[in-house]
């Protein structure tokens, strides 16, 4: 018995894959694509600034930038020392506003 089920389990598995291939066969379409040449294209990728440039670069533009922003200081300290110069004479007495005369 046990023989006799599995030829019919075996039909019936062969009927299905049948009945299958041919809803396959009619509703699908195949489709056949073909390539002129076999040749591939290798695309490589390089990075544009490397590690040292990217270094580089921001060294120098802090650089730039720390450097005008120390003169600004700088600047900035001797206008607010020259007012402070200038207050004082003034409180002294002196109107003229320039240099001490000798």
């Amino acid at each position: 018995m046990a023989a006799s089920g599995n030829i019919s389990s075996a039909i019936q598995s062969k009927a299905v894959g049948e009945a299958i291939e041919d809803v396959v066969r009619q509703n699908y379409l195949r489709l056949a694509v073909f390539y002129d040449t076999k040749a591939a294209t290798i695309i490589q990728e390089s990075p544009k600034y490397e590690f040292n440039n990217i270094m580089s670069s921001l060294g120098g533009a802090l650089g730039c930038y720390l450097g005008i922003s120390l003169i600004s200081l700088f600047e900035f300290a001797e206008l607010v020392l020259r007012f402070a110069m200038k207050a004082v004479r003034y409180g002294f007495g002196d109107r003229s506003g320039g240099l001490p005369r000798k």
